[in-house]
């Protein structure tokens, strides 16, 4: 009761809005919260649009070299007009000997290059073996000199000398290897029959 009497008071002193009746006088267009993000994000970028950020930047000396790269560009733009005849050109068939020309170049070089080894290692081979023997021969050469030599010294020495040598500087031990060296010629030599036995006595006793 006291609400309809409230709703009544307030009808009589606003009869204007009462007359509106009773809708939903606030309305928002078709689709209006499924579009508001995308809304939101171009007024967004707007905006920044509209800040003022120096404008277009331009690179050092562009303007100084402005005519010199539009006559480049010029000239690249005429040349599709340039005829296929002033180009690169290359002989006849080249294409189709190419594959053997670069076999002849390769395969054929490697097969030299081998037969070229070959021929060097060869020869050094003979070189090294003929310094092997020059080698062996000298070595055998250069003994058999120092041999003489001594030798040739010894025999120039007379036999009185040796005896004299060998009575001062010998003792009883070095009767063996005097009687080992002693040769059949110096046996006979002294015109004797005596036995070495006799002869072995007889340096014990006197040397």
């Amino acid at each position: 009761m006291e609400l309809n009497k409230a709703n009544e008071d307030w009808e009589k002193e606003a009869p204007v809005l009462a007359a509106l009746g009773k809708d939903n006088p606030f309305t928002v267009p078709d689709n209006y919260f499924t579009d508001l993000h995308s809304h939101l994000s171009s007024v967004a970028r707007l905006d920044r649009l509209k800040q003022d950020n120096g404008g277009f930047q331009i690179p050092e000396g562009y303007f100084e070299t402005l005519a010199e790269q539009t006559a480049s560009l010029t000239k690249i733009g005429n040349l599709p007009e340039i005829t296929a005849d002033s180009g690169f050109g290359v002989p006849e068939g080249y294409f189709s000997h190419l594959q053997q020309a670069i076999n002849s170049k390769t395969v054929h070089a490697e097969n030299k290059e081998e037969k070229g080894i070959r021929k060097l290692i060869l020869p050094g081979v003979r070189y090294a073996a003929a310094a092997c023997i020059v080698i062996a021969a000298a070595t055998i050469l250069f003994f058999n000199i120092k041999t003489n030599s001594i030798e040739s010294k010894l025999s120039g020495i007379p036999e009185d000398e040796i005896v004299n040598y060998l009575q001062v500087h010998s003792d009883t031990g070095d009767t063996p290897v005097i009687m080992d060296n002693l040769g059949a010629s110096t046996a006979s030599y002294k015109g004797t029959d005596l036995s070495d036995q006799e002869i072995e006595q007889y340096l014990e006793t006197t040397l």
